[in-house]
């Protein structure tokens, strides 16, 4: 996905790149899926694509909501603050923006808390 987000900004998207899929690798691969779906959902945040940046979100949110609280403060301890920072940030944008986009109030608030504990983490 990365080199596909690059040349996007570069103006070319009609290049072909190999493509990953993250396929039942949740488990064994949390930090390879955390780089993956962070640059699918800052690519489709950039571009305004919502559904796909809704997938993104979804999938970004599912590493650490499906895993243990164990699993989760390990996989943010492992990052860098960096990563930490701009991987919340951007999730908790996409999270503001599809709660402002859908119509299903319980969904939308599904989507507000998503991105008040984003805006929480960065804030500690």
């Amino acid at each position: 996905p990365m080199f596909r987000f690059a040349m996007r900004l570069m103006g070319q998207s009609d290049a072909s790149a190999p493509q990953q899929d993250e396929g039942g690798n949740a488990g064994k691969y949390g930090f390879h899926l955390h780089d993956m779906f962070f640059t699918k959902l800052s690519e489709a945040y950039i571009f305004r694509e919502l559904n796909k940046a809704r997938d993104a979100a979804e999938k970004y949110f599912s590493i650490y909501c499906t895993q243990t609280n164990t699993m989760r403060w390990c996989v943010l301890r492992r990052l860098s603050p960096p990563a930490t920072f701009f991987g919340r940030f951007y999730a908790g944008l996409v999270s503001f923006w599809v709660a402002r986009e859908i119509n299903d109030k319980k969904k939308s608030k599904k989507w507000i808390q998503r991105g008040v504990e984003c805006k929480d983490e960065i804030e500690k």
